[in-house]
This record gives C-alpha cells, structure tokens and sequence, in this order.
C-alpha cells in the first residue's frame, strides 16, 4: 500500500469481501458512476491508470479541495 495511505489511514486492511456493497450499496447508482470514472482514468495520452496501474499520487490535496 502507498505509503500516503498508510499514513492518513494507518491500520488498514485489503480484501474484505462485499466491502463495497457494505460502504457504499445504499448509493444509488454507484457501480455505474465508479465504472465511467474509471474508464475516463484510462483515456488520454498520459492516462492515471495505465498498464502499469496508476501513475501517480496527487501532491498537497485537502480535503476542502476536493469536496468542491
């Protein structure tokens, strides 16, 4: 796991089943939305998710910055 990650979250775990559905299935249409944002991360010339996986980590992002 990134270590950005690790530091904001600390103890984490990976690979819990029905996560998803536990954190986010009362958010409707949720699937659908996460699929085309993660279509639009593979587009472009210089994509954030590429056959390498993800590119890069964005520097310096609060919270207020991205709840816009």
């Amino acid at each position: 796991m990134d270590k950005v990650l690790k530091s904001e979250f600390g103890l984490f775990y990976v690979g819990f089943c029905c996560l998803c559905e536990i954190y986010f299935g009362g958010v409707v249409g949720f699937e659908t939305v996460s699929e085309i944002v993660f279509k639009k991360c593979m587009e472009g010339n210089n994509p954030f998710f590429g056959s390498e996986g993800w590119s890069e980590w964005l520097v310096n992002v609060k919270e207020k910055d991205v709840l816009v």
